[in-house]
């Protein structure tokens, strides 16, 4: 049987990432998987201290769920940028270091904001808002501007960027 010729219609498949690029891949990984982690604990934890003094009723779990989702789009906006301008490991480092320092004045910021807005009578339904805006939404950003970070730096080739974030 005669072997078909190649009308050159069809472009041949891109070969898969090479035995070298698979630790980096591996690494990415873990760093994609630690920043969600990461998310869902803060989550979490922003949750029990505003239950604190709000209570743990449903205005204050949609409360920090927007301020999580609304963080997480941001910094996946910032690090889009970041990533086109910088394609290194560096930006990531520095979001996590971000990311962990400002978690460390969660309890306090969530402290002073409760005390500050449960003295103001209106408004009511904005305090667990406005209170997870300034404990969460920081840090939320920086995890949030990791997974752009992280994709540019496994993506080598353009024809292959679906299989790579996939």
């Amino acid at each position: 049987m005669p072997a078909q010729k190649d009308t050159g219609n069809q472009e041949a498949a891109p070969p898969p990432p090479s035995a070298r690029t698979l630790p980096t891949l591996a690494g990415i990984a873990v760093i994609v998987s630690t920043a969600g982690a990461a998310v869902m604990i803060y989550e979490f934890l922003a949750i029990r201290v505003l239950a604190r003094y709000f209570g743990g009723a449903m205005d204050v779990w949609a409360s920090e769920i927007a301020i999580c989702l609304l963080g997480l789009a941001a910094g996946y906006g910032i690090g889009g940028l970041l990533a086109d301008r910088y394609r290194a490991w560096w930006p990531i480092g520095a979001a996590f270091l971000f990311a962990g320092a400002s978690a460390l004045f969660t309890e306090t910021l969530a402290t002073w904001s409760a005390e500050q807005l449960l003295n103001v009578d209106a408004g009511l339904y904005w305090h667990p808002l406005l209170a997870a805006a300034t404990c969460s939404f920081l840090p939320l950003l920086a995890l949030g501007a990791i997974l752009p970070l992280a994709l540019r730096l496994a993506a080598h080739d353009i024809n292959r960027v679906g299989a790579t974030t996939g």
